[in-house]
Parts: structure tokens; sequence; C-alpha cells
């Protein structure tokens, strides 16, 4: 997640071996065209992605969610080019219109929608880059292994979670960014490899190392620039942890795995209340402010 001006802090593809059970192309019907290699356009396009990201696959909530996200911040530029206004300070009120993360129109105007709205959108075309090749890099494998309704689920809450904690700590900057949901997916993918370690194979502390490697740079690189949201990295990658252990197979949770389960659920809940509790407490505060940046971009004649 970022304050919309030059964002570049996401991870590369991970590269260590991978043990998730490969899924079968889709079989097209009615004799679909075929290339010179005698397969249809599609089996060749989907074995491209499958070459980029493992178990690539169209009809996945990763691959949806990804269009969903490219084709708002396609419209969002041209909806700002249209007005004649495509400098930054009108593309920041096309994210406003469309629901960035700020604090005082949340607490002021309840406008909770901007609390899920901003994994959605994405402030220049390096940041929705970067978010989308962690996102395509991750996504399809953790799908593919915990099916696509567990990992709708984590990215939807690990968004709001990364919302929640900006929302508390950086009330003053309008934030958007798909980042907050892909530090849950990188949780996520941390609680995978502590679930399967005895099975990953020589190569599970190189994954672990690398893991590792992506967190600190992500995190280090966060601290360096003003315009990089760490506060919602985090709150994203703990709800995504938090939640990930409730999503751990059922194969693989034994009686003191539970317990964990059990500590993992308050602390979430915790989590959820505290964060909550405190934007209620900068109502009195931000209130006023509500309507600040619309008052601004009003005045520049936007609307």
């Amino acid at each position: 997640m970022a304050n919309i001006h030059r964002i570049s802090d996401y991870p590369t593809p991970s590269r260590q071996q991978r043990s998730y059970v490969p899924l079968d192309l889709p079989i097209p019907t009615k004799n679909p065209p075929k290339t010179r290699s005698g397969k249809t356009c599609l089996a060749e396009t989907t074995e491209f992605f499958e070459s980029l990201f493992g178990n690539f696959k169209f009809k996945s909530f990763t691959f949806i969610i990804t269009i969903i996200q490219v084709a708002i911040f396609i419209f969002g530029v041209l909806y700002a080019a249209y007005l004649k206004k495509n400098d930054e300070v009108a593309y920041t009120c096309v994210l406003y219109e469309l629901g960035a993360k700020f604090t005082p129109a949340i607490v002021g105007s309840f406008h909770l929608h901007r609390l899920v709205l901003p994994i959605l959108l994405h402030g220049s075309v390096g940041h929705i880059f970067g978010n989308m090749i962690g996102q395509l890099s991750f996504g399809f494998n953790l799908e593919a292994h915990y099916g696509t309704k567990k990992f709708a689920i984590l990215y939807i809450l690990a968004g709001i979670g990364g919302n929640l904690l900006s929302a508390v700590l950086r009330y003053e900057a309008l934030a958007v960014g798909a980042s907050t949901s892909l530090f849950g997916i990188i949780a996520w993918r941390c609680v995978y490899l502590w679930e399967n370690y005895d099975n990953l194979g020589p190569g599970r502390n190189r994954a672990i190392l690398w893991m590792a490697f992506i967190l600190l740079m992500n995190l280090g690189a966060g601290a360096q620039a003003d315009n990089v949201d760490n506060h919602g990295h985090a709150g994203g990658f703990f709800t995504g942890l938090m939640v990930a252990i409730q999503l751990v197979k059922s194969e693989n949770v034994t009686s003191s795995f539970r317990r964990k389960q059990k500590i993992a659920l308050g602390l979430l809940i915790a989590y959820g209340v505290i964060t909550v509790l405190a934007l209620i407490g900068l109502y009195f505060e931000l209130k006023g402010e509500a309507n600040a940046i619309k008052g601004r971009c009003q005045q520049i004649g936007f609307w």
C-alpha cells in the first residue's frame, strides 16, 4: 500500500522448487483453431503463462482480480485525461473519488468502503506493475493449493486489515494499493512453508531464506520512502498470517496446532477491535477534515 506517488517496493517471483500438484489445462470445445504446433491458441497461451507463473489459470480469483485492478487503473488515467486534468493533483482527485483510503472521510463521513476499495486502486504504472508481478507470482500457487474460496477470503481480509492499521497510524495520508493484500499472500506463503516443512525436501531452507529476504527488502525500502505505507504492509501481513493459520489444511492440524489456531484467532479479533476503537477515537479530531480533499479538488475545477 502506498501514498500514490512513485511506488516500487514489491517482490520478484520466487524461484524455489514448488511442491504443488499441477492442474490440468482447460479442455477446449467445438474444434477451436490450432497453431502450427497442433495446439489450440488457448492451450499455448495458458502454457506460456504457466511457464511464468506456476499453476496459472484464467478462471481463478488471482487472474480475475488482477484484470479488474488493471482495468480500473486504465479507467482512472483515461478519466483524468478526458477531463483534461491529467496532472498528479487531478489523478489524486480521481483516486479519492474511486474510494482511496482517507481516514477523515472514513471516520467523519462513515466512508467504510475506503477500507476495501483501495485494494483495487493504484497510483502509477510502476506501482501497479510491481504489485501485479508479486500477486501473480505467489497467488496462483496458493490458490491452487488451498482453493479459490479460502484464497479470496484471505486476500480481502488482509487488504482490510492493512487499511485499518494505515487508517489509524497514517490518518493524514491518501493511500491506495493492493500491497496490503499482497503482504497477506506473502504471510500465507510463510505459513505454507511452516505447515509443509517436513515434506519440502532439501530446498526448504533456501525457500525460507528467500521469503525472509523479500520481507526485509520490502520493509526496508518502505522505511526509506515517505510515499510507501509500511503500516499498511505490516497490517496486511499480520492479518494474513492470523487468517492463514486458520486456513491450514485439516489433515495437517494436530491438537497442539489447534491451540495455536485459537491463539491466532484471539489475536486477530483483538487487532480488529483495537484498530476500530482507535478509529472511533479519531472521530472528534478528524471529522472537520472529512471533505478536505474534495474541497481542494473543487478549487482546481475538477468537479
